[in-house]
């Protein structure tokens, strides 16, 4: 595995048997690692689905709150950003719209990002 494919090299006293066991016992740790944060992204997974879901049945105030800590959990969430985006254009808030953008455009890239880029754009020439 990872850490541990390296050749050994061995010595005059090199015990083969315990230097396998110590190997083996070291990928063991590192396979457990892995699967640790697997299950932690997945466990991330889960909960921004169901704050996203939460979110959208919020009233503003707390949809933003909610929004605002998807993106401290995943700064990369587009669906935060679009949401967020919205909310501040339906408030006639260019100001709050414009930093988030600016913070989208940060953290996104590809067609998201020219998405994002697009509706600066549109704020800017209004």
């Amino acid at each position: 595995m990872g850490l541990f494919n390296k050749k050994r090299e061995t010595g005059r006293n090199f015990d083969e048997k315990k230097a396998d066991e110590i190997f083996d016992s070291l990928e063991n740790i590192e396979e457990k690692q892995i699967s640790k944060n697997l299950k932690k992204e997945i466990n991330q997974t889960k909960n921004i689905a169901e704050l996203l879901k939460q979110a959208k049945t919020s009233d503003n105030q707390t949809a933003i709150k909610i929004y605002e800590k998807i993106l401290t959990i995943n700064p990369e969430n587009y669906e935060a950003y679009q949401e967020l985006s919205q909310i501040y254009q339906q408030n006639n808030d260019s100001e709050s719209e414009t930093q988030i953008l600016k913070k989208a455009i940060k953290n996104l890239s590809g067609t998201k990002k020219e998405n994002m880029v697009k509706r600066l754009k549109e704020i800017n020439s209004q």
